[in-house]
């Protein structure tokens, strides 16, 4: 059977392994997004939900210039859409449900087929390129990303890929245009990443810089080095002038979504402002034993409502699967635990603030402000994850391949440019692990103060570059063992005898320690239910994790099995074709919980009254909810109806679904009518507020009414109520309805829509 695609040798002709990655690369992705085939489901998007790319406001051509989105507050500008891949798929796709089904699983291709490219360009043999691709395409991290809606990360790593693939060229041969071509690449980076493709252009500028320096270490002529280091600048140039005019006006928006017209930390220079802006910026951070987390799929859990009900149809059970890392934790969290185990040293009885300002060393006012922390903890975000950082442990062993083999001084399997190169890439991954651990560790500090990074929110960003590291160090570990099990110098079986030998003990204690963790999951447990979770939920999510961990070690056992009878058969082809099924098979399986589809027809186009009531004339008046209201419709009211419905209705809001940076005249008018404190004389400012931005209906309780005259409108009393609808929930909360005449469906809770008439 002739696969040129997963050859051990390195064809002539490019078109066949092409094709061959390229049919890998689809065949994989239907595998995983076969649901999207299905006429009702679309794919799950947190960033891009249907509603939100179904508002009217979005209708092209008027994204084409930008548009005035009016759904939420008073409306705010958004820019027109960058001209870069994105915007071109968009334009494919054309309708919204079929832009939610295929854009990701389009994306993904693309940049396996780019990192294709950029293997083929280093001269790599093509299972190596065909290995390199997969692992791109899949990387968890990548697909993580693009299920939570955000394709466009794919994309920034698909273009980085052939930026660097054009830098290669330019080091042999017409080196301005392949620079030039180089630019454009990282400027379609910067319009598809914003932030992260201006985090990709830093490492391609030292590509560049180190590139053109090594350049004169191939024929010895040491004495170029300063000549070289000029050219090298020089080609920075180049490329940073081709990105800022292919990506002029993306870069102008990211300037003033990121750097201005927000308030974080602006026009505040004292300790205590520093310290909230540092706290803001890394918020996200990677805790250090997290870490695991890219050579274990699951171990810390998924998302955080995994499974979902979606997830009971899976080939594997998920449940405890749900998320009990510490990424996204309040940065005040740390402060209350360290509190509450000063507090469980005292025992059983009531601690006073005296007793604990003593022990802790500050003021007793210090300390009631502590224990106070200790009562509201839950007011505090605890973790989140929309992100899984799986790199795959056959692709990380392949790595660190082709770093020993770069370090080894007896047998050299790589030219001198390519062990500099192998050691760059490394560096450049150790470095982007240690300043993703921010606020964890104290290597981010060092340029923390830098621009760019003094205003680049969530540091765990900086695993980008380290997965795109590892994948490049991948593609260099499959060529290096095929050139070992290929080298026919003297000592060479002595060599791979060593080498089966190191696997197979690594493989060995890999495998004992996932059983050694297996047995103790009883302490994992205790260790889950410390972090927030009930001791039966913790043992479910003990027994997840566990599970995973051994599943991981016995594919680490198979790949090792795979690479060193690829050593020992001189790199027959059969073990090639195993080692890209397992890798394959590997990423897919750990990515499907990240894989979630949505009933687009069940969702959003269910008969729900009082959406239908809303949606009749949203032009009349904005909506939003009781400051009072019961948590069974503020649920809802967040998370389904003002995230989605309104949206998909084009229903208008005075409230905001997300806004992490809040611009500047927005922050004036929200502080200008918040009530102050619990002073009750300010709390007419909410019924001002509400009256200035022609807001009409708002969705309370039963007994809002009276409350809200008295409060907010004194005197006047424009509160009425319009409606009494009903809520009803089912018990696990997986499933409601709304409707305006009660049913004994399920438990039903009333409400009211007010009616606010105002007279401006």
């Amino acid at each position: 059977m002739n696969l040129p695609f997963l050859s051990t040798e390195r064809t002539n002709g490019w078109l066949k392994p092409f094709a061959g990655a390229t049919a890998v690369l689809v065949i994989v992705t239907l595998f995983l997004f076969w649901d999207s085939t299905k006429s009702s489901m679309t794919l799950f998007s947190n960033d891009g939900p249907l509603g939100s790319i179904s508002t009217d406001a979005i209708e092209m051509p008027g994204t084409f210039f930008g548009y005035w989105h009016d759904l939420n507050w008073l409306g705010y500008e958004q820019p027109s859409a960058s001209p870069g891949i994105y915007m071109a798929l968009g334009l494919l796709l054309q309708k919204s449900v079929l832009y939610l089904k295929w854009c990701t699983p389009i994306c993904l291709i693309i940049l396996g087929l780019s990192a294709w490219f950029f293997f083929r360009t280093l001269g790599l043999r093509n299972l190596a390129c065909t290995i390199g691709a997969v692992a791109a395409a899949f990387n968890m991290e990548v697909v993580s990303y693009a299920c939570w809606g955000l394709p466009s990360r794919a994309l920034t790593f698909a273009t980085t890929f052939l930026a660097a693939a054009f830098i290669l060229r330019a080091l042999k041969s017409r080196p301005w245009a392949n620079l030039a071509l180089a630019g454009v690449c990282v400027g379609l980076g910067l319009m598809e990443g914003y932030d992260i493709g201006a985090l990709f252009s830093l490492y391609i500028a030292a590509f560049v810089l180190f590139g053109f320096v090594i350049k004169p270490l191939e024929s010895g002529k040491q004495t170029a080095l300063g000549q070289a280091l000029g050219r090298g600048a020089a080609g920075v140039a180049v490329v940073a002038l081709v990105a800022g005019l292919a990506a002029s006006q993306t870069m102008s928006t990211l300037v003033g979504t990121q750097l201005q017209g927000s308030t974080s930390g602006q026009g505040n220079n004292s300790a205590a402002a520093k310290e909230q802006q540092w706290n803001f910026l890394t918020q996200w951070s990677l805790p250090k034993m997290e870490a695991l987390r890219i050579v274990v799929p699951g171990f810390f859990g998924y998302r955080l409502d995994t499974p979902r009900p979606y997830d009971a149809d899976k080939i594997r059970s998920l449940a405890g699967g749900n998320y009990w890392g510490a990424v996204g934790q309040d940065p005040m969290i740390e402060r209350i635990e360290e509190v509450e185990e000063v507090i469980a040293a005292f025992g059983q009885r009531n601690v006073l603030p005296g007793e604990l300002a003593q022990v802790m060393g500050v003021k007793n006012q210090e300390a009631a402000r502590l224990m106070q922390l200790v009562q509201n903890k839950k007011q505090f975000l605890q973790r989140h994850s929309g992100s899984g950082e799986y790199a795959g442990v056959i692709v990380v062993l392949l790595a660190i391949c082709a770093i020993l083999f770069a370090l080894q001084k007896r047998t050299s399997l790589y030219s001198p440019t390519e062990k500099r190169m192998i050691l760059f890439w490394a560096g450049l991954g150790v470095i982007s692990l240690l300043l993703a651990f921010g606020r964890h560790a104290i290597f981010y500090q060092f340029i923390y103060q830098l621009p760019f990074f003094n205003t680049m929110r969530n540091t765990i960003k900086f695993l980008h570059p380290m997965h795109f590291a590892i994948i490049v160090l991948c593609g260099y570990g499959v060529e290096g063992i095929i050139r070992l099990a290929r080298q026919e110098t003297e000592g060479s079986a002595t060599l791979i005898k060593k080498w089966v030998m190191g696997f197979a003990i690594a493989a060995g204690a890999c495998l004992l320690f996932s059983l050694v963790m297996g047995a103790s999951k009883g302490l994992l447990a205790q260790h889950i239910a410390g972090r927030g979770f009930t001791p039966e939920t913790a043992a479910t999510m003990a027994a997840f994790s566990s599970w995973e961990l051994i599943i991981t070690a016995l594919i680490f056992g198979i790949g090792v099995f795979l690479i060193t009878k690829t050593l020992r058969s001189k790199a027959s082809p059969v073990f090639g074709i195993g080692l890209v099924l397992l890798i394959a098979l590997d990423l897919t399986r750990a990515n499907i919980p990240w894989v979630q589809y949505d009933d687009y027809k069940n969702k959003y186009e269910s008969s729900n009254p009082l959406i239908d009531r809303l949606k009749q004339s949203p032009h009349e008046g904005r909506v939003t909810i009781s400051q009072i209201s019961p948590d069974t419709l503020r649920q809802l009211y967040g998370v389904e109806w003002l995230q989605h419905q309104f949206l998909y209705n084009n229903i208008q809001s005075i409230d905001v679904v997300q806004a992490p940076r809040m611009a500047s005249d927005h922050e004036a008018f929200e502080r200008r009518f918040t009530p102050v404190g619990g002073d009750t004389n300010t709390y007419h400012l909410i019924g001002r507020r509400w009256e200035l931005t022609n807001t009409r209906w708002i969705l309370g309780g039963t007994n809002d009414v009276a409350f809200f005259n008295q409060q907010f409108d004194p005197g006047v009393a424009r509160f009425t109520v319009a409606t009494n609808f009903f809520i009803g929930v089912s018990k696990d909360k997986s499933r409601y309805t709304t409707c305006f005449t009660p049913t004994s469906q399920i438990d039903q809770r009333t409400f009211n829509l007010l009616n606010q008439s105002f007279d401006l």
